[in-house]
This record gives structure tokens, sequence and C-alpha cells, in this order.
């Protein structure tokens, strides 16, 4: 079987050059970068908090110390790429202002939980929940691999809920939000995750 990711189909959208150089050529740059380094310490981070405030209580991810939390990821994920990458890809300073916006991020979160994470009615079903599946019917070696960042499920609606975890250089304006870059991997998840649960 040949798998094919949301970043791998996104690349080649963008330009099939690029992904001929980077997936047939494997030509690549080392992509080791801060921004990679923030995204997945927030993932990490927001994933746990998730994780405890569902399967545990409220007051105990209220409890949670979210900034040592994001500390600590920043920190493991730095290590690993830099290992990867032989040497450092950032600065002190840069870390530090990483940090101070993750910070602020986490403390809106928090703030407005009721409005983003409800547990009334509200179930997790996944974090990074791996779906792997067929793309075509002609081609059935040839699959889609994708990790859905959190799924729920609500008991009132009976509808599933993906959530996918975004971080963002320049923000969330109108463009990024209609960017099919942006939409397309959540509706293809979306159209998989149907088939895998058949709903």
């Amino acid at each position: 079987d040949r798998q094919v990711s949301f970043s791998q189909y996104s690349k080649y959208f963008k330009c099939p050059k690029s992904w001929k150089l980077t997936y047939i050529d494997k030509i690549r740059e080392s992509q080791e970068s801060i921004d990679l380094v923030f995204g997945q310490a927030m993932h990490s981070t927001i994933q746990e908090w998730i994780k405890v405030m569902y399967t545990t209580t409220i007051k105990k991810s209220n409890e949670m110390n979210l900034n040592d939390l994001l500390l600590t990821n920043l920190k493991h994920e730095y290590s690993i790429r830099k290992e990867k990458h032989g040497s450092h890809f950032s600065s002190p300073e840069e870390i530090s202002s990483y940090y101070a916006e993750g910070v602020s991020i986490l403390n809106t979160l928090k703030k407005k939980r009721n409005i983003y994470f409800s547990t009334k009615q509200m179930k997790l079903v996944a974090i990074e929940l791996p779906l792997t599946s067929q793309i075509h019917e002609d081609y059935p070696t040839i699959k889609l691999k994708g990790f859905l960042d959190l799924v729920f499920y609500n008991e009132y609606t009976k509808k599933y809920i993906i959530l996918d975890i975004k971080t963002s250089v320049r923000g969330w304006n109108d463009y990024k939000k209609k960017d099919p870059m942006t939409t397309d991997q959540l509706l293809i998840y979306k159209i998989y995750l149907a088939k895998l649960l058949k709903v």
C-alpha cells in the first residue's frame, strides 16, 4: 500500500514539481523551525488539557499548570528537532517570544472554555485518531493517512465533531479561514471518518 498524507496532497496541489522533488527525487531541505516546534508543543499541551477535562473532571483540568506543561513540551520538541537538524535553528529570545504567545493563547482558551469545549452532552471520542482509508476504488493500494487532532460526539444531536488545532504566525483572518488548503483538510477527514463510522 502507498500512503498519502494531507500535507503531500497540499504540496502537490500548490506545486506538482515541488512534490516530485520532495517525494520522488527525495530532495528535501531541512524543515526545522520554531513554528513547527511551537505548533507541536501547543498541540500536545491542549490535547493533554482536553484529555484531563473529559476523562476526569473540569476542576482537575482547571488546576493544571498549562504554562509549565507548554514550556516542558517546547523544550522536549526543540531538543528532538535540534538533534535531527544537527544544530540550533532558533534563539532563546525567539523561543521566549513564542512561549509568551502560547501562554496568552492558553489563558484565552481557559477563560473561554465553555465556548470552545463544553462537556455538556459532549463526549471525547479520540485524540490523534489515526485514519487510513482508500482514496479511490480504481486505486485500492493508495490510501489517505491522517491523524484527527480531536474527535467529539454530541449525544444530543447524535453528530461527530472534528476539531483540528492550527497555529498561525499571521493570525486567522478571513482569507485564511476561506483558504481551500485550510478547509479541505477537515472536509477530507470528515468524508473518511463518516465512511469509517458508517454515518
